[in-house]
């Protein structure tokens, strides 16, 4: 509205300016035609470009040291590279699934916890196991997982990562044809395990592969299982109860164009408050030949994001994104942050990105584009303070950092 107003006082300036027979236009006027112009502009721009402040926290070599990542593994249960990270109150959590292992640094790259397979892990030197009455700051703690996945840390430091169960424990599920052999294995800040979870709850049915984890407020989890044809979202109480299971059928997304579009879904995630999940959904458009009774390519053509809420189990809302996605790469949903800003994140060639903030009712709040050199890979976590923590692999290291978006997305 506020840039059809503009639009509108736009066009009523120039008439008059062009076609007035008054010789008396002053010069007040056409300045006031350059304000009114330049507001127009900016209001219109899609948001304000900022200089996002980068904090540099520390670097990680690569190897198998108990403080180093490592790249590769003959496990088959691990996909190509796989970290997941998450940052609170000054501590930085990273799950490295070749290893298998967790390590919590403090931000100036100290390492203060270690979580590792013995069997397949090298002991550490730095850290001592010992036992959890005598247990501080610094300490290992030995765990029996094949593999470890995503992790997420609850308001009450509660640490949670998915781990693969033992093979004995290894569920078919013969109508899908999917592996479930993941589950959820809880610690306290001390290292002891608190809880182990499924699909029901504590100790049940494990998980096929996880996409991601999510802390909720009041010590809740959110679980994005893929089973394949469809995803179903879990939501457990402090309790470990379950509150939610919602089905997500892949072929059963809305679809608001005529035929011939394909939708795919790129991410979910649930706000904090754990009561709505959002989807993103790409549509592409099906290019057929003059019969058109053959698809000889696709191309995109729309990008939404999609409100469920989990009480009803129905979609409640579609939030337009306004970022022109044709003429560079996608803008991917990456999170919502605990005050219901939209994150997203665009690569803009090989050595730049774009990091992209709306609110709920999709404006753009603010948006930056950030040189990070080449790289091999990226992967991010919103923290509470409305930041981005962020672990950058690049060829010879690793960088650990802070996009400090917070300050910039204080209310207007």
């Amino acid at each position: 509205m506020y840039a059809l107003f503009l639009a509108d006082t736009l066009v009523l300036y120039v008439v008059e300016l062009l076609f007035s027979k008054d010789e008396r236009v002053t010069v007040t006027r056409w300045v006031l035609l350059v304000i009114v112009l330049c507001a127009a502009v900016l209001g219109c721009s899609g948001g304000q470009t900022n200089e996002v402040q980068k904090t540099d926290l520390f670097s990680l070599g690569y190897g198998k040291q108990e403080h180093l990542l490592d790249l590769y593994s003959d496990n088959p249960l691990v996909f190509g590279t796989q970290f997941s990270v998450h940052y609170r109150n000054g501590f930085f959590y990273l799950a490295n699934a070749a290893s298998p292992k967790v390590m919590v640094f403090s931000s100036y790259g100290d390492l203060l916890q270690l979580y590792y397979n013995p069997e397949t892990s090298v002991p550490p030197v730095s850290l001592q196991q010992i036992d959890s009455s005598r247990r501080t700051t610094k300490f290992a703690v030995p765990i029996d997982a094949s593999v470890v996945g995503e992790l997420t840390v609850l308001e009450n430091n509660t640490l949670v990562v998915v781990e693969g169960v033992a093979p004995q424990r290894v569920v078919t599920d013969a109508k899908r044809g999917i592996r479930l052999g993941y589950q959820l294995k809880l610690f306290s800040v001390d290292g002891d395990i608190i809880q182990t979870l499924g699909q029901e709850g504590s100790g049940g049915t494990p998980f096929p592969h996880i996409e991601g984890i999510f802390s909720l407020e009041n010590n809740g989890i959110a679980v994005i299982a893929n089973f394949v044809e469809e995803f179903r979202i879990y939501i457990f109480d402090e309790s470990f109860g379950l509150e939610y299971e919602i089905l997500i059928p892949i072929d059963e997304l809305p679809v608001p164009f005529s035929d011939n579009v394909i939708p795919e879904l790129a991410h979910i995630a649930p706000n904090h408050e754990g009561d709505k999940l959002y989807l993103q959904v790409h549509y592409y458009q099906k290019l057929l030949n003059e019969n058109r009774d053959t698809i000889y390519a696709i191309e995109y053509r729309d990008s939404s994001l999609l409100e469920i809420s989990l009480a009803s189990q129905t979609y409640t809302k579609e939030i337009e994104i306004d970022i022109d996605n044709s003429e560079q790469g996608l803008a991917e949903f990456v999170g919502i942050s605990a005050d219901k800003k939209l994150y997203f994140i665009r690569y803009l060639g090989a050595e730049e990105i774009e990091i992209i903030v709306m609110d709920i009712s999709g404006r753009v709040r603010t948006r930056s584009i950030e040189n990070i050199g080449n790289i091999i890979g990226l992967y991010t976590h919103i923290t509470l303070e409305n930041d981005i923590a962020a672990l950058v692999l690049r060829d010879q290291e690793a960088e650990v950092l802070l996009w400090g978006l917070g300050d910039l997305l204080t209310e207007d």
